[in-house]
């Protein structure tokens, strides 16, 4: 990577770990892409770091890193969090970096309410995005 020039990062990645939601008859999946070729194909398009931010899961990141730790140092573990406003059947999806398997665990405790996840996530100085926030 050239000092003269800013790094690319791609920061909403998903896999064939990301599963959705049933879809009548249909059982889709958000993605079908294996984590190796998201990867591959992030870094052909020139991205230096690669964030895989699967729905609700952190496992096709961390299978990734097991088969190919040599690229760790370009891979952020992110996911993207289904968290439900209080007392309300909406919901929203938050893209949260950094993600080891303790938050992991904390995230899905706290899903069931965004305002106490996007706290806890503030008080942790973890960075978040709220993706797609108007679909």
């Amino acid at each position: 990577m050239r000092a003269d020039r800013l790094s690319r990062a791609d920061l909403h990645v998903h896999t064939s770990f990301s599963g959705w939601r049933s879809l009548g008859l249909l059982d889709a999946q958000d993605c079908y892409v294996a984590p190796e070729v998201a990867f591959a194909v992030a870094r052909a398009r020139g991205m230096d770091f690669v964030c895989f931010t699967d729905h609700d899961t952190i496992d096709g990141a961390l299978e990734f890193l097991s088969r190919h730790p040599e690229h760790a140092p370009r891979v952020i573990v992110g996911e993207e969090v289904e968290a439900r406003f209080p007392g309300s059947r909406q919901w929203i999806h938050i893209g949260v970096l950094d993600v080891d398997e303790a938050l992991h665990d904390d995230l899905r405790r706290l899903r069931d309410d965004c305002h106490a996840l996007i706290a806890e996530l503030r008080r942790r100085g973890r960075w978040f995005v709220l993706n797609h926030p108007f679909q």
